[in-house]
């Protein structure tokens, strides 16, 4: 997901859709699978329900995106959006 947002630069608060990132991984690293790709948007979203199946490694490397709506996502903006909760 870095290599994507370094890749595809996004601007403050630029809404991305699930669909464009996976499409994305799909014409840049077609080996990389859909499923692949939705879990890690899923474990790089502070403020997603399913990033709390996947451990913590504490680094905050995943603290990636927020989601603004159903497939719909922008960066996470530490100190301005809430902190993402303890993960177990």
């Amino acid at each position: 997901m870095h290599l994507f947002v370094r890749e595809r630069p996004m601007l403050e608060g630029e809404i991305v859709e699930l669909s464009e990132i996976r499409d994305w991984f799909e014409i840049n690293y077609s080996d990389i699978t859909v499923g692949a790709v939705t879990a890690h948007v899923a474990m790089m979203t502070v403020n997603g329900q399913k990033r709390y199946h996947h451990a913590d490694p504490g680094d905050g490397l995943d603290d990636l995106f927020y989601r603004v709506d159903h497939g719909k996502y922008r960066l996470y903006v530490l100190g301005v959006d809430e902190e993402p909760p303890a993960r177990n």
